[in-house]
């Protein structure tokens, strides 16, 4: 009897474990073509004459400075925030009239997320004084660069609101009204799967921006604890890069660049399998293969 109980949990077991391979296949193809072309990258870089151990990768990865945690922070918070203003955007133009006040903001928007990032970086650097700023200011400065810097915002935006304006001419919309149900609680599983749709690619699109971010923003303080008295409030991966690119231009720090690339492509795997498996919880279409 016993033996039959275990015989079943097997293959309960196994059935779960086939299922979810199916359900991430495509993330792992990715993950798996990502570590060719850090391969790659590997043997260009062996091919200067540079003698790159693994494990000192691999420990970059799994025991990475600060900066690492700072970026991937930053960058989820800036990715909440955008996701947040689209939806909020999308809301209004999708169920306020239009009219001059509704036109006239929907333009204002548009203009300001047109500002290439780095026009937004230099303005809240400078006009509200680089120097002198405590590290919360900082980062909220850094953080409406990042996030209103991004013409991504408009295509995001536009694919919500043509989405939704698709979904509200469906029936089942017209019976829910008709019925007194509130809009939001009906429109809420699509809004859901708009989000989760778009999250990992404008993660990733925010990543590459705050590369740029972090290093204009980076801010002197005295520290004691460093040999100069020198250290940085702002310091994340982008930091680390340009630090490397200018100040170790005899001798690059091959084996960090690889750690970054790793630990990136590492978080944007996990994002994706999480967003993979919520997708089939939510989504009939992708839970019944239709």
């Amino acid at each position: 009897m016993q033996e039959t109980t275990t015989q079943n949990r097997f293959v309960r077991l196994w059935t779960i474990f086939k299922k979810v391979l199916v359900i991430q296949k495509p993330v792992f193809f990715e993950f798996i073509t990502g570590l060719i072309l850090i391969m790659i990258l590997w043997g260009i870089f062996e091919s200067r004459n540079e003698s790159i151990n693994l494990c000192n990768i691999l420990l970059w990865c799994l025991d990475p400075p600060t900066a690492l945690y700072f970026s991937i922070f930053f960058v989820m918070t800036g990715t909440i925030l955008l996701l947040l203003y689209t939806v909020f955007t999308t809301m209004i133009e999708s169920f306020f009239q239009s009219s001059k006040v509704i036109i006239f903001f929907r333009s204002l928007l548009f203009m300001i997320n047109c500002i290439p990032v780095y026009i937004l970086t230099d303005y809240w650097r400078y006009a509200y004084g680089f120097e002198g700023h405590v590290f919360y200011q900082l980062f909220f400065y850094g953080l409406a660069a990042l996030i209103f810097g991004n013409a991504i915002w408009l295509y995001v935006h536009r694919y919500f609101v043509e989405s939704l304006k698709n979904e509200l001419k469906q029936n089942y919309f017209e019976t829910a009204h008709a019925l007194g149900f509130p809009v939001l609680w009906v429109i809420w599983p699509k809004l859901r799967l708009l989000l989760l749709d778009v999250c990992r690619s404008v993660g990733l699109v925010l990543f590459g921006c705050s590369i740029f971010v972090e290093n204009r923003f980076r801010y002197a303080y005295a520290n004691s604890s460093s040999a100069d008295g020198t250290g940085y409030l702002f310091e994340g991966v982008g930091f680390l890069f340009s630090f490397d690119l200018k100040q170790m231009a005899q001798q690059h720090d091959y084996e960090m660049i690889l750690g970054i690339i790793l630990s990136v492509l590492i978080f944007s795997t996990i994002v994706q399998l999480i967003v993979n498996q919520l997708q089939y919880y939510y989504n009939p279409e992708v839970r019944f293969g239709k």
